[in-house]
């Protein structure tokens, strides 16, 4: 059967907030879990490498998050290389590598390039047997359970612990009244012409709600926008959000709220909106990897479990602003990003679904000419 039709794609709605049993991440009760003591050790361990070296997309959300993690570990230095997109982070680790050289001990990278480019290389190190507190594996602790949250065929490699739907699709609310889009061959009116900018599909995020668009609607649509509403291709993740935020596109595909939260610190972009386009939503996960031959495993075992309690995700949400978090002891931060009861999306983070996504890139780049 078609994705979009899938049930198995429908998510539930976020389980009510649970008090998790048991202290807070790092800090003993009265009577300490069984796994307590392999947990301090591993903190000593950690702190006497000294660093965790990761790898994520750009943003000043991500930057922040991070810190979280330093901030209840001092002592341990962040070593944080930032890139635009996943595509262009790999090609980096890729080369380090074929030299000797192991940077980076975790990866914050999308599932596109994770699984699709950087698995087959044997880039990952198996997440599943770093994996140790019964709060952070408890199935009562994840929406759908916890293995639920496993995204490759597998099930050992990456890990979502974070969830929303979106369509990458925002618009400028003193340009675009409410209403005069609401669905995607909207989006095709003469009125929008040269007032779009898209995300270039080279970057990565352009191809996730196109495939959802294209399963439900075909390919021609996607065409249309492409090639005849003079969109802007942009691969600068960050002047898609200055440019929205100075009003110079009333609508744009790629806007990442990791970055856009740059220009809200400072009191910017009130005025955008994301919307809600049926045919382009989609669901989406943010995920984690570990390197194989990480130079500081110790620091990556302990980011990784700490990430998964209910303290890392809560102040993850917080400073990140990327997604709600799937566990269900941390209330969604984002209501407006859970899915909606009785709408079936496209999962577009799952190794089993990276093939469509695919497909979709091959589309656009043929659509736009692009040949590397």
């Amino acid at each position: 059967a078609p994705l979009e039709e899938t049930p198995a794609e429908e998510a539930p709605a976020a389980t009510p907030a649970q008090p998790a049993p048991g202290p807070a991440a790092g800090q003993a009760g009265s009577q300490s879990p069984a796994w307590q003591e392999e947990w301090d050790k591993l903190a000593a361990a950690a702190k006497a490498e000294g660093a965790l070296s990761i790898v994520t997309l750009v943003g000043a959300g991500l930057r922040d998050a991070v810190k979280t993690f330093s901030d209840a570990f001092p002592g341990i230095e962040i070593q944080q290389q930032q890139f635009a997109s996943a595509s262009q982070a790999a090609p980096k680790i890729l080369q380090e590598r074929e030299a000797g050289l192991y940077t980076f001990d975790i990866g914050r990278l999308q599932t596109l390039t994770g699984l699709g480019t950087l698995k087959p290389k044997g880039v990952w190190t198996p997440l599943r047997p770093l994996l140790f507190r019964a709060d952070v594996t408890g199935d009562q602790y994840w929406q759908d359970g916890f293995e639920a949250g496993w995204l490759d065929s597998g099930k050992e490699l990456t890990y979502a612990f974070g969830v929303k739907v979106t369509g990458f699709f925002t618009v400028n609310t003193d340009m675009v009244k409410d209403g005069e889009i609401t669905s995607f061959n909207d989006l095709l009116s003469p009125k929008w012409k040269g007032k779009i900018q898209l995300e270039d599909p080279r970057s990565g995020a352009s191809s996730a709600p196109m495939t959802s668009v294209r399963l439900k609607l075909g390919n021609e649509p996607i065409r249309k926008l492409y090639k005849e509403q003079d969109a802007a291709i942009l691969r600068d993740t960050r002047l898609i959000a200055e440019n929205m935020v100075r009003g110079k596109y009333a609508v744009s595909v790629g806007l990442r709220e990791e970055i856009l939260v740059e220009f809200t610190n400072q009191g910017l972009g009130k005025n955008l909106k994301n919307l809600d386009i049926p045919e382009a939503s989609y669901y989406s996960a943010n995920n984690i990897f570990v390197m194989n031959r990480a130079p500081h495993p110790n620091a990556a075992k302990l980011f990784v479990n700490w990430l998964l309690t209910r303290d890392g995700q809560d102040k993850w949400v917080k400073a990140s602003l990327e997604a709600n978090s799937r566990r269900t002891d941390v209330p969604p931060l984002v209501p407006d990003s859970a899915p909606k009861p009785g709408r079936t999306y496209v999962n577009v983070t799952r190794e089993d679904t990276l093939g469509e996504v695919e497909k979709t890139r091959v589309l656009l780049y043929d659509i736009l000419g692009i040949t590397n």
